[in-house]
């Protein structure tokens, strides 16, 4: 090739434009390679992004979902429900009204918990009355109470009744025999607020999006969904999507315009989230940078044959200064900039690349930033879950020693909820020092010990002061020694034992919290481990899983909970990990 170049009997100037252009075109290849390369990963960061979103808008919703089944749930046990649904002909009047307050309270707790409650009544047959957060009535009307019996029946987290999108707690259950219901709770969802937060997942607020049961019978629509239903219909159906829980993809409206597409299934509300974004405002800017990337290339061209002449004047030197930076940049070095002098195309060459390496740092930076904004909302969710039940507890065991009276117990119960409330409601810090964690377990500790006396023994031993102002989450003692107290030592026979001890390693604290509690059978720690292991990031956790979600997030790997038997006492081992280099 070089030799019929060399005897090539035209002059020298289409020599070396052929020479230049024959040496350019590769080069122009791999920029293109790298350009098409980089924006697929811009567009698949974008993708994930989209899901992202959806999946973040998904773990809100269902950890509200969640939050309100365990309220309802916790209802059956209660003692006013329990009077109301079994003993009201033979309560007295100021009995029957003194109930219904306290009740009114509760249905106002769950009203004002969440905000996707709209209201919240129960119908007690026994009383012939039903009862709402600010009043009661009458009789619930028959085919009310059926479509209430019949979503507990199939476990319906959510039905349609009414023109009303509803959630139901039955008691006794439905399956029983001889079945009656007891009482008879309805708590009715908004759905403006469900349709506003749905829209808050769409890019730009344009686009669509849809809240559905699988087997189509409620559905909430948000922004243009519902031009876009039959669209969305015929996309979950596809037989690619058909036992997935989570897929990604295009579909086109009536008018030809594509969407780009992502659903996600919910287990707990057995219905899927599905939304839909214009693909021209997620796509369209890459596209520009497509077209202006094919318009320098034919400038560059047009430069070459225009100033060829000059080539080894002019080209040689900042080509391979393109060129090595273009390798740098292959290699990942994305802070690559070029700077010269040149007043030549080149300089607007140079300036293209910076502006690239610039956009595509950008990029990187913000789905970098966007991860740990995911990471910390995470965080916050997990903490959220913590409920501590316990309180209503104490303070029915603090209106009975009021009632003794037993002066100096109410002293300290109060100043025991007094120090623990104080600290759970301390929002603005996701971190505290490990003395003040401690401490506020011993208060837990001396809670429920005025609660249990002398039936549970609590050895609490002192952290050692040098680790006090370790930096840890908060919330990560009480929750382990929560779990004790409710499944292993609450309802043992005998004398229950809790110890809180520490161990100190050369580069790690451990905090260890055993029980001797009876009912831990091999199967269950068997579980618990591989669900520690296992533990996926988007399913919902609560208890010891929420606990080592958090030290993980905040320790890596190196943190954690492991989970043994107690070869002291025979029950349950916790311990908790904390890297001390971590923690400083």
């Amino acid at each position: 090739m070089f030799v019929f170049i060399k005897n090539w009997s035209f002059g020298i100037w289409p020599k070396l434009v052929l020479i230049f252009l024959l040496g350019i075109l590769p080069l122009y290849g791999l920029s293109l390679a790298m350009s098409h390369s980089g924006t697929s990963t811009v567009q698949s960061s974008i993708t994930k992004s989209v899901g992202a979103s959806l999946q973040y808008y998904l773990s809100s919703f269902e950890a509200e979902m969640q939050k309100i089944s365990d309220l309802k749930q916790a209802y059956i046990a209660d003692d006013d429900f329990q009077k109301l649904s079994d003993l009201a002909p033979s309560m007295s009047p100021f009995e029957q009204t003194q109930s219904i307050l306290r009740i009114q309270d509760r249905l106002d707790l769950l009203k004002t918990s969440s905000l996707y409650v709209d209201e919240v009544k129960v119908y007690f047959p026994m009383l012939h009355r039903t009862i709402s957060t600010d009043n009661y009535y009458g009789v619930m009307e028959e085919s009310e109470i059926s479509a209430l019996v019949l979503a507990q029946n199939n476990h319906w987290t959510l039905f349609h009744s009414q023109d009303k999108l509803l959630m139901a707690q039955v008691y006794p259950e439905p399956a029983q025999p001889s079945f009656e219901v007891g009482f008879a709770l309805e708590i009715e969802l908004s759905i403006p607020k469900i349709r506003e937060q749905l829209n808050r997942t769409l890019l730009s607020g344009s686009g669509g999006a849809m809240l559905v049961d699988r087997n189509g019978n409620w559905g909430v629509i948000g922004g243009d969904g519902e031009r876009l239903a039959e669209s969305f219909d015929d996309f979950l159906k596809r037989p690619e999507f058909q036992g997935v829980d989570s897929a990604q993809g295009t579909v086109q409206d009536a008018s030809g315009e594509s969407y780009l597409v992502t659903f996600r299934w919910s287990e707990l509300l057995d219905a899927v989230v599905v939304i839909g974004v214009p693909k021209h405002e997620v796509l369209g800017p890459l596209e520009k940078y497509r077209l202006w990337y094919r318009y320098q290339l034919l400038l560059t061209i047009a430069v070459i044959l225009f100033c060829s002449y000059w080539i080894f004047r002019l080209i040689h030197r900042p080509l391979r200064k393109l060129l090595s930076a273009l390798r740098q940049v292959e290699r990942g070095q994305l802070d690559v900039q070029i700077s010269d002098r040149s007043r030549d195309e080149f300089k607007y060459l140079y300036l293209q690349f910076n502006q690239m390496t610039d956009r595509i740092r950008y990029l990187i930076q913000e789905v970098y930033e966007q991860q740990l904004r995911s990471q910390r909302s995470e965080l916050k969710q997990l903490q959220s879950q913590i409920n501590p039940h316990f309180l209503y507890n104490s303070f029915f065991i603090l209106r009975r020693m009021a009632q003794i009276p037993d002066i100096e117990s109410v002293k300290r119960m109060t100043i025991y909820l007094g120090e623990y409330f104080r600290f759970m409601t301390r929002t603005g810090r996701d971190e505290v020092e490990l003395g003040q964690e401690v401490g506020h377990s011993r208060t837990y500790a001396n809670i429920q010990s005025m609660r249990f006396g002398s039936k549970i023994e609590v050895q609490f031993e002192d952290l050692p002061g040098e680790y006090a102002d370790l930096k840890v989450p908060r919330l990560i003692i009480q929750p382990i020694l929560e779990n004790a107290y409710q499944h292993a030592l609450e309802d043992r026979i005998g004398q229950g034992r809790l110890r809180i001890s520490y161990r100190i390693e050369p580069e790690r604290l451990s905090i260890l919290v055993e029980d001797n509690g009876e009912s831990l059978e091999e199967e269950v720690l068997d579980r618990l481990r591989r669900d520690m292991r296992h533990a996926d990031h988007n399913e919902e956790v609560t208890g010891l899983l929420n606990v080592n979600r958090r030290l993980k997030l905040k320790f890596g790997e190196e943190g954690g909970m492991e989970l043994s038997r107690s070869p002291d006492f025979g029950g349950l081992l916790v311990t908790l990990n904390i890297p001390l280099e971590w923690g400083k």
